[in-house]
């Protein structure tokens, strides 16, 4: 992870607000408080599944409404009898991009989505795959872990029905000019980080040397050297981190360690 210093030398387009330190403290501090405008509050129940019997557990939702210079949303399980008692571990997740109808709001999206009460596809398999890992680390362990809180982050802003579509002409718009910033923030916070945007998506980012260097190096790199958490795939047998929505990875396997 950078300084706030480095960031600005790395990517002098991120306003000056987003890297301070504090000032992201105060954005986030308050994010699943109604009266925090920067994010939308998914108004209806969200479930996830939890094991293979895909037991409900209710989850407080929000997203950014500034999904054209940052990307992130954050699933909170509530108290629930299913979950198993113990340490509430953050899991931030980095995929691609937002899905949905290009550049769509995140309110407008929910609402074509309406009926459905669990998450789209990636965000559930995801999640199914990390609660599934806790499940079986909890088997034969003393101290017993459980999801505090799962963040999603992603490499782009730039909201597409599928990922393949994202356009890297504008690099800074493609990334979003304050993306860098949020994702060293939430990075320096993870006790799991789980990479998963892809290949069409590793792709793009590889045409853009200075991002790539970031994500690779700044990024997996120094938290994996940093040993304050763990670094999870969803497949040891890619060149690029899988995405959760690839076939034979949607399943109740455990999350590969990053090697």
């Amino acid at each position: 992870m950078l300084s706030s210093k480095e960031l600005k030398e790395k990517f002098s387009f991120i306003p000056d607000e987003y890297l301070d330190t504090k000032k992201l403290d105060d954005l986030f501090k308050d994010r699943f408080e109604e009266s925090n405008k920067h994010f939308y509050h998914v108004q209806r129940d969200k479930y996830i599944g939890t094991t293979k019997n895909k037991n409900k557990i209710n989850v407080q939702t929000i997203e950014t409404n500034h999904n054209d210079i940052f990307a992130f949303s954050s699933i909170k399980p509530l108290n629930n009898k299913s979950q198993t008692n113990g340490k509430k571990l953050t899991v931030v997740a980095i995929g691609a991009n937002p899905s949905g109808e290009d550049n769509s709001s995140p309110e407008e999206m929910h609402a074509a989505n309406e009926e459905h009460p669990y998450f789209e596809t990636t965000r559930r398999n995801l999640i199914n795959r990390v609660t599934f890992t806790m499940d079986e680390q909890n088997k034969n362990a003393d101290n017993k872990i459980q999801l505090g809180e799962f963040i999603q982050l992603d490499l782009f802003c730039d909201r597409t029905k599928n990922s393949g579509d994202i356009n890297t002409a504008d690099p800074i718009a493609t990334i979003g000019k304050c993306n860098p910033a949020i994702i060293n923030y939430w990075v320096s916070k993870a006790d799991w980080l789980i990479p998963c945007w892809g290949k069409d998506p590793d792709e793009d980012l590889a045409k853009l040397e200075n991002y790539n260097d970031f994500i690779k190096n700044d990024i997996l790199k120094e938290y994996k050297a940093s040993k304050k958490g763990s670094i999870y795939l969803l497949a040891s047998d890619k060149n690029y981190p899988a995405h959760p929505n690839q076939r034979g990875l949607y399943v109740y396997i455990p999350l590969v360690p990053y090697k």
